[in-house]
C-alpha cells in the first residue's frame, strides 16, 4: 500500500512539471522583422519586432517578446542559436509557450516567446534568406 501511495504522489508531482513546450502544429503567433534586440545574456532577453499576428485579434503592428532559458530559437533549418545572433532587421516567427498564451496589457503588447524562428536575416542592410 505504501508503494501505491509513493507511486500515485510521483505520478501527480510530475504533471505538475513547468515544461515550456509548442505546439508545432499551429501557426506562428507573430510574425515580423527585428526593430531592437535586448539582450542580458546568451539565453535572456528581449525583441521588439514589427509586423502582424496570425490569429483573429492580433492585429498589432509592434510586439515585444521576452526571451528566457526555456525559448527555443532556431535558424529555419532547425538549428539552434541564441539571441545573440539576432540582428535589426532580422525576420522572425515566434510561437507563445504552450499553457502560457497570457499577453500583458501594455503597448507594445508584450508576451513570453516559446519558439523563436530566424527566418531572414539582415547581413549590412541587404536582408538574405537563410539556406
Amino acid at each position: 500500500m505504501k508503494w501505491l501511495l509513493y507511486g500515485l504522489a510521483l505520478f501527480l508531482l510530475a504533471g505538475c512539471g513547468t515544461a515550456h513546450s509548442v505546439d508545432g502544429d499551429l501557426p506562428p503567433f507573430y510574425q515580423g522583422k527585428v526593430v531592437h534586440v535586448s539582450v542580458v545574456d546568451e539565453n535572456q532577453g528581449f525583441v521588439l519586432l514589427t509586423g502582424q499576428g496570425s490569429d483573429e485579434g492580433n492585429d498589432y503592428q509592434n510586439f515585444s517578446f521576452t526571451i528566457n532559458e526555456q525559448t527555443n530559437i532556431e535558424d529555419e533549418e532547425g538549428k539552434e542559436t541564441s539571441i545573440t545572433e539576432m540582428n535589426e532587421g532580422d525576420q522572425l516567427l515566434v510561437w507563445l509557450p504552450s499553457g502560457d498564451a497570457s499577453i500583458r496589457e501594455s503597448y507594445p503588447p508584450q508576451a513570453n516567446a516559446g519558439k523563436i524562428v530566424i527566418v531572414a536575416e539582415n547581413n549590412g542592410g541587404h536582408e538574405e534568406r537563410r539556406r
